[in-house]
């Protein structure tokens, strides 16, 4: 975990926080994504191109189609075993839970 949050920090293939991470999920960049147990967001996923964003409106960013409601550890997990990266449950680290509970190991930089 510290590595993760150490190279996340220097701009290197990590990610922590929702949105750096959420962006490298879409992207299908994820080799490893990292939770904390209490991780719980709402989210919205596009049934139209798939991405996944916050739940800002009821329009998709991308494409413009109408989103649904979803849990965002729960789809962010399910895209990233589709890929073929792993996931990890964290029972506790502070230096995670201070990036909002979830980061995430790169398969490139992007």
């Amino acid at each position: 975990m510290d590595r993760l949050l150490d190279a996340a920090a220097k701009g290197g293939r990590a990610v922590a926080g929702v949105d750096p991470t959420l962006e490298a999920v879409n992207r299908n960049a994820v080799r490893h994504l990292y939770l904390v147990r209490t991780f719980d967001k709402p989210d919205a996923a596009c049934p139209q191109c798939g991405a996944l964003q916050p739940p800002v409106g009821s329009a998709c960013r991308f494409c413009g189609a109408a989103t649904q409601p979803t849990e965002l550890g729960e789809a962010m997990t399910s895209r990233v075993l589709a890929s073929g990266g792993e996931v990890s449950v964290v029972s506790r680290h502070g230096g995670l839970a201070g990036r909002e509970g979830v980061g995430a190991l790169l398969r490139y930089v992007a």
